[in-house]
């Protein structure tokens, strides 16, 4: 007997890197219920906290506009946090919703005057249109060599990108970062 299995790239993915996390170990956590995502961080990162765009008390997050994932070792230990929610362009672009409230997304733990500091459109935030989510909260923990280094990245970040693209009709994932990330090339692995 033959038997023909038509596996979707989807399908895939989701195969593949549920067998990598596997194999390490590794257990995820999705949710949107954002007091629930800050009490966990609070035990597991004391000194961390929720970045202001994933916070509840400048924003209403729930089940509709924002999803929090959490990746935990052997030992259910959290090793990995990130979290990704709507933007509500209306009919602008990106670049004229950033234009009047970037300063609703702060990069965490940078020592930035916000108030005096301006957002300056790019061309491609300009073109930007329709469902666009940010990105945000990707943290690798563990020992060197350990999570971070090793790979994992790419991996949690892209099972991030896949749960938002299964829960709204996005056109653009977006986010910022501090300098550093994308000089160490994880803007090129995660894409």
């Amino acid at each position: 007997m033959m038997m023909i299995h038509n596996m979707s790239y989807g399908e895939r993915f989701v195969s593949s890197t549920a067998s990598v996390l596997g194999k390490h170990g590794i257990g995820i956590t999705l949710g949107s219920d954002f007091d629930e995502y800050r009490s966990q961080l609070l035990a597991a990162r004391p000194d961390h906290a929720v970045g202001a765009p994933f916070d509840l008390k400048f924003h209403h997050l729930n089940e509709t506009n924002a999803i929090w994932m959490i990746g935990r070792n052997r030992q259910g230990k959290i090793m990995h946090t990130q979290a990704i929610r709507l933007l509500d362009l209306g009919r602008g672009t990106l670049g004229y919703y950033f234009l009047k409230q970037f300063r609703d997304f702060p990069p965490p733990g940078l020592p930035i005057d916000m108030q005096r500091s301006r957002y300056r459109m790019g061309p491609g935030a300009n073109r930007m249109k329709g469902g666009v989510a940010y990105h945000g909260e990707f943290w690798i923990g563990g020992t060197p060599g350990e999570y971070r280094g090793s790979g994992f990245s790419t991996v949690l970040c892209r099972l991030g990108f896949w749960e938002a693209f299964q829960r709204w009709e996005l056109d653009h994932l977006v986010g910022f970062m501090a300098q550093t990330v994308p000089f160490k090339g994880w803007v090129e692995r995660a894409g």
